[in-house]
């Protein structure tokens, strides 16, 4: 027999409801109920969230106008009010739980700050009764996200040239032009960049976006295109507007994600010149199963279908265009299970105190204002062969192993790791299945840490996933992750399944070295979205000294996640352990060097090599990694030389900068390598991928190129010219130690242009 629990518990909820309406008092809510089948209680609700995760739920609102004006405050206000309550009220007639919000355009009213003010209070009370992050909620912007005043004769003589496709490609692709024309974005700009935490951007080179979210085991990706770039203000732009093949074809590129497609824009495309309406609804209809719409107010459902293609398009009403208007929105339910899909509309009733309810008129055959249609005539919804529990062991295995060989948690003259109080701390928080998020400067011994984590899960038997983040950043899609594991289903369902199956431990390191890349936000969205499986555990380990990156950390930590922190060692561990390499009576300054893990390292190999040497000489930290090279150079002279060890430091300094100026630190090596590299390798200085290679540790690649940088007596304005501009920060603090030891003049200088700068 089979049990349809969302049947059971809605009669459960309408008899409560009777109770309340008959005899005005408060009647229990039900949100637990059961049956018995074969002896055994089943739990209505555990039937119900396994039904849930067949379902994917979407919120699909337009045309909010926000407008800084008094007069309309009240009827905006009350309107707005009621949609939240209808939310609530549809949660618990329907189970209608939007797993995402998608806002297609006219957020404000004329696209200046105070109006997404009053947007962002909106927001927070939306995503507060939907239960949602703010990743989850996406935007477009529409005509009315543009501030008029902002566009120069200039930008206005581009836009009227627009009128065909190469001059519409051509305006894209010159960088200034563009500029030109989206800097009437200007509010909207700064809204979506302030308050989305970087989820979503916008700049001269982001002016759309691409999101995956993974749900319910299926992808969904959504493309946010901006129909708006060449709107001026105009009372009349039908047929005078751009979207382009160039931004279309860059967004389903970076959008090929196997899963269920979805286009999010403003205007119909009967909106854009014809030249260009002609590319782009083929494109889209052909990639995509779902096109969203706006700006029309006025709620529309059509099914595009040519020989090559097919695809729903819905047009959302305006969800606030005066206390009379019909306002409306909708949500969009798929069942995988039942492959179906429901579209729920809603509209505004302004009789009495005004209410929202089912949308009859919009549709003469669409009853009780929902419409049902089938999941298999217009998507796929078969999701890929899931990937074997040996395939998905032997592929977490290979991939930590991969990444313990990158990790040094053995300091030289020492046989075992060292024994943390932040590795039980972690392992406190999982007893409590918390995830965790651990930061710490560099060199406090995090990824010593992450090793530790993973001896401790594969001693009990645990699958483990060691994933160092710079191993995947240059991906852009979940797909490229699934292809670099070599999987067939998605990355997600592969961890909850082996983590239903024996446990999971997922550790995801080094995620500051790809902030501001895609992967960084696909990394952070797994992490997320794994630490809700049974039987999987989650800790992302970063640092958390850049503004980019603790913005980035800050969709974790809002996520449940407890945030740890790695600290130096302690004097008395330090001097405990320089007693177990030989040295018994260090000197105070050293001791402070030792509390940084990277430095004590150092110390063991300089002891290794240099048993008599004088540690107390060492007074600070260049003076200590200057050693260390002169070390090396050093022993490479025993055997070919002056100028071959020289070569080698030449050479070293050189890949430190080819490393820094990328956006993920690494390098290539020549084909083959030369012998200068060859023999970074065998110091362990670089360590290599094939042919893609790293530093040891990202400290002594910002000490090299500081090295380097101070010897050509660089300042601040140089070295943002060489390398990329999050790395700077540590390079700088580098390059001022250096200077302070070596120059007064040029240090002072140093300071004084860090400062303009």
């Amino acid at each position: 027999m089979r049990f349809f629990s969302v049947d059971i518990l809605d009669l459960a909820k309408r008899y409560c409801s009777i109770i309340r309406g008959f005899f005005k008092v408060k009647a229990p809510k039900v949100d637990h109920c059961s049956v018995v089948q074969c002896g055994e209680c089943i739990d209505i609700n555990d039937l119900k969230d396994k039904a849930a995760m067949n379902t994917i739920t979407w919120l699909h609102l337009s045309d909010l106008h926000f407008r800084d004006r008094e007069a309309t405050s009240l009827d905006r206000n009350v309107i707005l009010t009621a949609l939240l309550e209808d939310l609530h009220g549809l949660e618990e007639r329907h189970d209608l739980s939007p797993d995402f919000i998608l806002i297609s355009g006219d957020i404000a009213y004329s696209g200046i700050r105070e109006e997404y003010e009053l947007a962002e209070m909106f927001f927070d009370n939306l995503l507060e009764v939907t239960k949602l992050s703010k990743e989850r909620l996406l935007v477009v912007p529409g005509n009315h996200d543009i501030n008029s005043p902002l566009i120069s004769q200039g930008a206005k003589a581009i836009i009227s040239s627009l009128s065909s496709r190469m001059m519409m490609e051509g305006a894209l692709i010159d960088v200034q032009d563009r500029s030109l024309i989206l800097r009437k974005f200007k509010g909207y700009s700064d809204f979506v960049n302030d308050y989305f935490n970087g989820t979503i951007f916008f700049n001269n080179n982001q002016y759309f976006w691409v999101r995956t979210l993974n749900l319910s085991g299926h992808n969904v990706v959504v493309l946010g295109l901006n129909s708006a770039w060449t709107a001026s203000g105009g009372v009349d732009e039908r047929g005078k507007l751009g979207l382009s093949e160039r931004q279309v074809r860059r967004a389903l590129e970076q959008g090929n994600d196997e899963g269920i497609k979805i286009a999010l824009l403003h205007h119909p495309f009967d909106w854009l010149y014809e030249f260009d309406w002609n590319v782009c609804e083929p494109l889209l209809m052909d990639n995509c199963d779902f096109i969203l719409s706006g700006h029309l107010h006025k709620t529309s459902l059509s099914f595009k279908e040519t020989p090559d293609a097919r695809a729903m398009n819905i047009a959302a009403g305006a969800c606030y265009a005066s206390r009379d208007y019909h306002n409306s929105y909708n949500i969009v339910r798929l069942d995988f299970e039942r492959r179906e899909g429901e579209l729920f509309l809603r509209t505004w009733s302004d009789s009495g105190s005004g209410f929202w309810t089912e949308d009859t008129l919009a549709y003469r055959n669409v009853k009780n204002g929902i419409y049902h249609f089938l999941l298999g005539e217009y998507i796929s919804v078969a999701p890929p062969d899931g990937d074997s529990l040996e395939t998905i062991d032997t592929q977490f295995s290979r991939q930590t192993d991969r990444g313990m060989r990158l990790i040094r948690d053995l300091i030289p003259g020492i046989d075992v790791p060292l024994t943390r109080d932040e590795f039980t701390r972690v392992e406190e928080q999982f007893a409590f299945k918390k995830p965790v998020i651990l930061t710490g400067d560099a060199g406090t011994g995090k990824s010593g840490i992450a090793a530790a984590l993973v001896r401790s899960a594969q001693k009990r038997g645990a699958a483990t996933l060691l994933l160092d983040s710079r191993r995947v950043g240059q991906i852009q899609n979940e797909a490229q992750l699934r292809e670099y594991f070599d999987f067939r289903g998605p990355i997600l369902s592969a961890i909850e399944k082996i983590g239903r199956h024996k446990g999971c431990r997922l550790i995801i390191d080094q995620l500051d070295n790809v902030v501001g890349s895609p992967s960084a936000m696909i990394l952070v969205d797994l992490a997320i979205d794994c630490c809700r499986f049974e039987g999987v555990e989650v800790v992302v380990i970063s640092r958390k000294r850049e503004t980019h990156e603790e913005r980035l950390l800050e969709k974790l930590t809002q996520s449940e996640f407890v945030e740890l922190t790695s600290h130096p060692l302690s004097e008395f561990g330090v001097r405990e352990i320089l007693g177990k390499i030989g040295i018994d009576e260090p000197s105070n300054e050293l001791v402070a060097l030792g509390r940084n893990l990277l430095n004590l390292d150092l110390i063991g190999k300089v002891k290794e090599q240099q048993a008599d040497f004088n540690f107390s000489t060492l007074m600070d930290e260049v003076a200590l990694w200057e050693h260390y090279l002169k070390v090396l150079r050093e022993q490479e002279e025993i055997g070919d030389g002056l100028d071959k060890s020289g070569q080698i430091i030449a050479e070293v300094m050189k890949l430190a900068r080819d490393g820094l100026s990328g956006d993920n630190r690494t390098f290539l090596l020549d084909n083959p390598p030369s012998p200068e590299q060859r023999r970074l390798i065998s110091w362990g200085i670089i360590v290599c991928d094939e042919r893609v290679c790293r530093f040891f540790h990202e400290k002594l690649q910002d000490f090299l190129y500081a090295r380097d940088a101070t010897q050509r007596n660089a300042m601040p304005e140089k070295v943002l010219d060489e390398i990329d501009v999050h790395t700077t920060r540590n390079v700088m603090l580098w390059m001022e130690k250096i200077y302070a030891r070596r120059d007064s003049r040029l240090h002072n200088q140093f300071l004084k242009e860090t400062f303009n700068v």
